[in-house]
Protein backbone atom coordinates (compact mmCIF):
# COMPACT_ATOMS: atom_id res chain seq x y z
CA UNK A 1 0.00 0.00 0.00
CA UNK A 2 0.98 3.18 -0.41
CA UNK A 3 3.12 5.48 2.51
CA UNK A 4 5.24 8.10 2.99
CA UNK A 5 8.53 7.38 5.54
CA UNK A 6 11.09 10.04 6.20
CA UNK A 7 14.35 8.85 8.00
CA UNK A 8 15.20 9.78 11.32
CA UNK A 9 18.75 8.59 11.12
CA UNK A 10 21.37 7.21 8.35
CA UNK A 11 19.46 4.28 7.41
CA UNK A 12 20.29 0.78 5.16
CA UNK A 13 17.39 -1.00 3.58
CA UNK A 14 16.81 -4.34 1.98
CA UNK A 15 14.77 -3.21 -0.72
CA UNK A 16 12.78 -6.01 -3.03
CA UNK A 17 10.73 -4.26 -6.10
CA UNK A 18 7.28 -5.53 -7.14
CA UNK A 19 8.60 -7.79 -9.53
CA UNK A 20 11.46 -9.48 -7.09
CA UNK A 21 8.26 -9.67 -4.31
CA UNK A 22 6.01 -11.59 -7.38
CA UNK A 23 8.68 -13.97 -8.12
CA UNK A 24 9.38 -14.83 -4.01
CA UNK A 25 5.76 -15.45 -4.03
CA UNK A 26 5.17 -17.82 -7.07
CA UNK A 27 8.05 -19.60 -6.20
CA UNK A 28 6.71 -20.53 -2.68
CA UNK A 29 3.19 -21.10 -4.48
CA UNK A 30 4.93 -23.63 -7.20
CA UNK A 31 4.32 -26.51 -4.78
CA UNK A 32 0.42 -25.60 -4.25
CA UNK A 33 -0.05 -25.03 -7.62
CA UNK A 34 1.49 -28.01 -8.58
CA UNK A 35 -0.93 -30.56 -6.45
CA UNK A 36 -3.69 -28.10 -7.69
CA UNK A 37 -2.60 -29.24 -11.49
CA UNK A 38 -2.46 -32.79 -11.10
CA UNK A 39 -5.78 -33.09 -9.37
CA UNK A 40 -7.33 -30.68 -12.28
CA UNK A 41 -5.69 -33.03 -14.72
CA UNK A 42 -7.08 -36.03 -12.90
CA UNK A 43 -10.84 -34.83 -13.43
CA UNK A 44 -13.03 -36.20 -15.92
CA UNK A 45 -14.80 -32.79 -16.52
CA UNK A 46 -11.32 -31.06 -17.08
CA UNK A 47 -10.49 -34.31 -19.41
CA UNK A 48 -10.51 -31.49 -22.76
CA UNK A 49 -8.86 -28.92 -21.08
CA UNK A 50 -5.70 -27.50 -22.09
CA UNK A 51 -2.67 -27.69 -20.29
CA UNK A 52 -2.77 -23.55 -20.01
CA UNK A 53 -6.54 -23.42 -19.06
CA UNK A 54 -5.63 -25.55 -15.94
CA UNK A 55 -2.58 -24.11 -15.07
CA UNK A 56 -4.95 -20.49 -15.39
CA UNK A 57 -7.29 -22.26 -13.43
CA UNK A 58 -5.00 -23.82 -10.59
CA UNK A 59 -2.96 -20.53 -10.09
CA UNK A 60 -6.13 -18.65 -9.37
CA UNK A 61 -7.38 -21.17 -6.67
CA UNK A 62 -7.34 -20.33 -2.88
CA UNK A 63 -7.06 -22.42 -0.23
CA UNK A 64 -9.77 -22.03 2.15
CA UNK A 65 -9.81 -24.43 5.58
CA UNK A 66 -13.63 -26.12 6.95
CA UNK A 67 -13.50 -27.28 10.20
CA UNK A 68 -15.50 -30.60 10.49
CA UNK A 69 -19.19 -29.60 10.57
CA UNK A 70 -18.80 -26.88 8.85
CA UNK A 71 -21.62 -26.24 5.70
CA UNK A 72 -19.59 -25.42 2.36
CA UNK A 73 -23.31 -24.69 0.65
CA UNK A 74 -26.79 -23.06 1.82
CA UNK A 75 -29.23 -25.59 -0.36
CA UNK A 76 -31.44 -21.88 -0.72
CA UNK A 77 -28.37 -20.23 -1.96
CA UNK A 78 -26.82 -20.57 -5.35
CA UNK A 79 -23.27 -21.73 -5.05
CA UNK A 80 -20.81 -18.66 -5.82
CA UNK A 81 -17.71 -20.88 -5.58
CA UNK A 82 -16.44 -24.40 -7.31
CA UNK A 83 -15.07 -26.26 -4.61
CA UNK A 84 -12.58 -29.07 -5.13
CA UNK A 85 -11.43 -30.97 -2.88
CA UNK A 86 -7.78 -31.15 -1.75
CA UNK A 87 -7.07 -32.88 1.18
CA UNK A 88 -10.28 -34.16 4.01
CA UNK A 89 -13.35 -35.43 3.35
CA UNK A 90 -17.05 -34.05 2.97
CA UNK A 91 -20.18 -35.75 2.69
CA UNK A 92 -23.01 -34.60 -0.10
CA UNK A 93 -26.10 -34.79 1.94
CA UNK A 94 -28.42 -33.59 -0.56
CA UNK A 95 -28.42 -32.97 -4.19
CA UNK A 96 -31.24 -32.34 -6.98
CA UNK A 97 -30.96 -31.43 -10.78
CA UNK A 98 -34.29 -29.51 -10.46
CA UNK A 99 -33.59 -26.11 -8.46
CA UNK A 100 -37.11 -25.97 -7.94
CA UNK A 101 -37.14 -28.28 -5.73
CA UNK A 102 -36.45 -27.52 -1.79
CA UNK A 103 -34.16 -28.97 0.18
CA UNK A 104 -35.52 -31.70 2.57
CA UNK A 105 -36.00 -30.07 6.13
CA UNK A 106 -33.37 -31.34 8.91
CA UNK A 107 -33.04 -31.33 12.38
CA UNK A 108 -35.15 -33.26 15.13
CA UNK A 109 -38.50 -32.02 13.98
CA UNK A 110 -37.39 -33.98 10.85
CA UNK A 111 -36.40 -36.91 12.38
CA UNK A 112 -39.54 -37.57 14.25
CA UNK A 113 -41.67 -36.98 11.23
CA UNK A 114 -42.88 -40.10 8.71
Amino acid sequence: RPFSAVTAETCELAIISRIGYNRVLKKQLQGAIAARIALLQSLSILSTATYYAIQRVATNCQDEWFHAGSTLLDPVSAPSKLFFIMEGEAKLVWVTEDPSKAAPESGPAAASTS
